[in-house]
């Protein structure tokens, strides 16, 4: 069922970011377009503004630990990423460690159970972020190009919030959604 669900977002964001991909008709790749054109409008200031993303509260872990620990922070706050943080300086991010991490590092070693977070995260100088004057259609495209489910959204050494796949498929919903009712409210015509 993830699998499966994981199948249909990505397609769904493959046809909205890269419309001339697709077997599409014309009317398909105008819509498409339209649509890529409205979520790069939207920046991610706005989902911060309007606090729409799930990410707000970023939630941390320290290199040191192990990612046992930092697998029960994420299943006890229901994540599939955490910031990774020195353990000297929890304001400073170093990287990010996500579920799929965590998966590899299973497959990887014999005995996790002195791994490190450190050991297995994807460090600063490795991570895709984000800006808050950054569009979504760019996250979107750098989700799908990278194959990534989280970003962070970073201002120097500082996460300031995690954009999550769910939160730009949920604009993306919500645009067909208000693009609908603008086309049902003309067709029965309770604008005039």
């Amino acid at each position: 069922l993830f699998q499966k669900l994981k199948v249909t977002l990505q397609t769904m964001l493959c046809k909205i970011l890269n419309p001339f991909r697709s077997n599409l008709g014309s009317k398909s790749l105008i819509y498409h377009h339209q649509q890529k054109l409205k979520i790069s409008t939207i920046l991610v200031q706005k989902l911060f503004d309007e606090k729409s993303i799930t990410g707000l509260k970023v939630i941390t872990s320290k290199n040191t630990d192990t990612i046992k620990d930092a697998a029960l922070i994420m299943e006890e706050q229901k994540i599939g990423a955490v910031m990774i943080t020195k353990e000297d300086d929890e304001n400073k991010s170093i990287g990010i460690l996500t579920a799929r991490d965590i998966q590899k590092a299973v497959a990887e070693y014999d005995d996790i159970r002195n791994i490190k977070t450190e050991d297995v995260m994807t460090p600063k100088d490795k991570l895709a972020i984000a800006k808050k004057n950054d569009n979504l259609s760019d996250i979107a495209s750098i989700m799908m190009n990278r194959n990534i489910r989280h970003i962070p959204v970073m201002n120097g050494d500082f996460c300031e919030g995690m954009l999550s796949i769910k939160d730009v498929v949920s604009q993306v919903l919500s645009l067909e959604r208000k693009e609908n009712q603008d086309l049902e409210n003309i067709i029965t015509d309770s604008y005039s």
